[in-house]
């Protein structure tokens, strides 16, 4: 019977160290796969599948099956190299010996240091800069003459929080009307328009937008900047970390594909075989 073996990719890596529990059932329907004479039943296939955002399209049904695959594969390697199942953790054991064999085959390889690091974050000054935010509260009505009634009132010293609550839009009026801190795309342009072009404490003319018309008030700015290595040397770390994992587990689980014999039944995934003579 011909083998065929599905490609390697980058989501599966993460999903496949995620997943617990394998085992058909009595009467089960056929095998969805075979893997180095290891049957993965349809029964485990649909529960991968479920798991998914959207079960129901093909590319969700390729990739539990990768998962599967992938799964069974790093199991294999474990028992090959004498990893011991431990009975009393059933349920978890099959993330924790996946886990422990890649620490121990890939340890070192998946390790970041403080000179990666710091080497990413030289190298991509624009990625961690923070953007100009500012703190606006604003005032929304139905008409534009009612904006310019409120704005008038602001003027005359009114309390920007009363009117607010008292003549703002519903759910516009929540806070007293205030937005907290926004970024020019945080918001719709017509308003990042306005607040962006204001000084602090000033009021801008009424302004329109298809949730009606606006009187804003900036509170407060903070100028853009970029964040220093101490602030951002944890997310970078993350980023590498996940990075180094999809590029080393994924050469590494590419590596026993090639190696194994995998047998897809599944109908829905088993390739058109090609007319004949052009095999």
């Amino acid at each position: 019977m011909k083998k065929y073996h599905l490609a390697a990719g980058g989501m599966g890596i993460l999903i496949v160290l995620a997943g617990y529990g394998w085992g058909g059932e009595d009467g089960a329907p056929p095998a969805a796969a075979v893997v180095n004479g290891r049957e993965i039943s349809s029964a485990d296939l649909e529960r991968e599948i479920a798991r998914l955002p959207d079960p129901r399209s093909a590319e969700s049904r390729a990739l539990a099956l990768k998962v599967l695959i992938e799964r069974r594969l790093l199991l294999d390697e474990a028992e090959r190299r004498g990893l011991s199942r431990r009975p009393e953790l059933q349920d978890q054991w099959e993330a924790l010996v996946i886990d422990r064999l890649l620490r121990e085959k890939l340890g070192a390889a998946l390790t970041v240091n403080e000179e990666d690091v710091a080497d990413f974050y030289r190298k991509n000054p624009s990625a961690f800069v923070i953007p100009e935010s500012r703190r606006v509260r604003q005032i929304v009505v139905g008409e534009e003459w009612e904006a310019e009634k409120i704005r008038e009132r602001l003027e005359n010293g009114r309390d920007f929080a009363m009117l607010a609550q008292d003549h703002s839009l519903e759910p516009f009026a929540v806070n007293y009307g205030d937005l907290g801190y926004i970024t020019k795309a945080s918001v719709v342009p017509e308003l990042a328009a306005a607040a962006f072009s204001l000084r602090k404490g000033e009021f801008c003319p009424p302004l329109r937008t298809r949730f009606g018309w606006h009187v804003i008030e900036v509170l407060d700015i903070k100028p853009a900047r970029r964040q220093s290595f101490q602030e951002a040397s944890a997310t970078i770390r993350e980023r590498l970390t996940a990075s180094r994992r999809e590029q080393v587990v994924g050469g590494w689980i590419a590596d026993l594909r090639s190696a194994a014999a995998i047998e897809i039944r599944d109908e829905a995934l088993r390739p058109t075989p090609p007319p004949p003579g052009r095999e």
